[in-house]
């Protein structure tokens, strides 16, 4: 027998947990890409309406502005000390937001107030992308992705305190923990813990 004469070898798309996927048409595929991307369009658009609504940070924030000036006064070296009210605050919280703050104003035209006002709205807008992406990943239903993604898009607890000034830093450990749970779906589908196959609907 040639080559040209051998059976065609299909072997059936499986998911992570062996199970055969239900192969969606063409038009079901876009139809959600646009339906899911609407609903991050959504859940952002919330979220920059309260930020733009207003001129300055919302609600909170002075004690990591004042830490992020701190910090820059001591050349991106952590203090022992915040300056905050001259109280003697220990120098004792998640620096990172702080760092990015410090090095925005630093290395961009924007001033810090303007980073305290923007920066917590970016991160807040990443949750929205990553319980999105962690959605798909997870959930057995398209549709059910979608109507997560709107539901937490229009949740305020899902936004309220990231939006603050004080966002700066909240938003950075917000994000890292919706990202991370697609990783820890992956690791549970690995245990073969029991999950339906994806129906197109």
């Amino acid at each position: 027998m040639g080559t040209t004469e051998l059976p065609q070898i299909t072997t059936p798309r499986l998911s992570p947990v062996g199970q055969p996927l239900v192969r969606e048409p063409e038009t079901g595929r876009d139809l959600y890409s646009v339906a899911l991307a609407l609903a991050v369009a959504l859940g952002i658009a919330v979220r920059a309406y309260h930020v733009l609504s207003q001129d300055f940070p919302l609600n909170d924030g002075g004690l990591f502005f004042a830490m992020v000036r701190d910090l820059q006064a001591a050349h991106f070296h952590l203090p022992a000390f915040t300056s905050y009210n001259g109280a003697g605050i220990p120098y004792a919280y998640s620096p990172l937001g702080l760092y990015l703050a410090g090095l925005l104003d630093a290395w961009t035209p924007l001033s810090l107030v303007e980073v305290f006002r923007w920066l917590p709205l970016v991160t807040s807008a990443l949750t929205v992308v990553a319980v999105a992406w962690l959605a798909d990943a997870l959930l057995a239903s398209r549709w059910a992705a979608v109507a997560a993604t709107v539901a937490f898009g229009l949740i305020p607890r899902s936004y309220i305190w990231l939006l603050m000034g004080g966002g700066v830093t909240r938003g950075l450990r917000r994000r890292r923990r919706a990202g991370g749970g697609r990783g820890h779906g992956r690791r549970a589908e690995r245990r073969r813990l029991p999950r339906a196959p994806r129906a197109p609907g």
